[in-house]
């Protein structure tokens, strides 16, 4: 899932914890893409 953070926290590593639909849960922030290309050109 992707969200907004203040721009202190956008550091690629930092651990945050998220409010999901009312209950917290861990994530760390990660440099765009997340997942791997799975494509060829």
């Amino acid at each position: 899932a992707m969200g907004l953070v203040c721009t202190e926290f956008a550091v690629p590593g930092t651990r945050l914890d998220l409010m999901v639909r009312g209950k917290p849960m861990p994530a760390t922030v990660t440099k765009l893409p997340f997942v791997p290309h799975n494509f060829k050109r």
